[in-house]
């Protein structure tokens, strides 16, 4: 007896949340920059307000000194930056790495 799993692929910058589509038990963005910080929290809101009650997301983002990703600073993150960008978010866990 396994676990059965649904995925989708969507369009995270169009995707928009609305009462007939908040129904993921989790969502995953993994390594998404987006022209501003501005611009990818907007987009986390988003994917955020899908989620069911008690919903996971997943992000991984790229940070300030970080060796990979964009090479603009007004499109990185500084670790205190991810803790409070949504107040609807309780974070479960956060690793700042360099990944090589």
């Amino acid at each position: 007896a396994g676990v059965e799993i649904e995925t989708r692929v969507l369009d995270a910058i169009e995707y928009r949340a609305n009462e007939d589509n908040c129904f993921y038990d989790s969502v995953i963005n993994i390594h998404c920059s987006l022209s501003s910080k501005e611009a990818t929290i907007r987009m986390h809101q988003q994917l955020v307000a899908a989620l069911r009650p008690g919903g996971l997301f997943i992000a991984e983002l790229f940070a300030v000194g970080s060796d990979l990703g964009p090479r603009e600073p007004e499109r990185l993150f500084e670790p205190s930056e991810l803790l409070s960008f949504d107040d609807s978010m309780h974070v479960l866990y956060l690793k700042c790495e360099e990944v090589l």
